[in-house]
């Protein structure tokens, strides 16, 4: 167990330090617990918290589809010419 617990907090500061860090953690942490009034660097507790909210929001956030490539929108276009000549006929 201690082992996974290791590799744990191993991704999470690593995943903080990639992605997830951001200069006001410290203080939004001290405004929303008062009693860390001398907070100036967020815990691996704090990083993990944050990485569970962006795996929750993530579940539901709506994924935006990319913008289509070219071959993608001359295959569209193509297909309403051949719809719009099925229809003339």
């Amino acid at each position: 167990m201690a082992v996974d617990d290791t590799l744990f907090k191993k991704v999470t500061v690593v995943w903080y330090a990639l992605h997830g860090h951001r200069p006001s953690d410290a203080s939004d942490r001290r405004e929303r617990a008062r009693w860390y009034t001398t907070k100036t660097y967020p815990s691996v507790s704090d990083m993990g918290a944050k990485l569970r909210r962006v795996i929750i929001a993530a579940r539901f956030l709506p994924t935006s589809p990319g913008r289509p490539t070219n071959q993608e929108i001359r295959a569209v276009q193509q297909e309403w010419a051949a719809a719009s000549l099925d229809t003339a006929a």
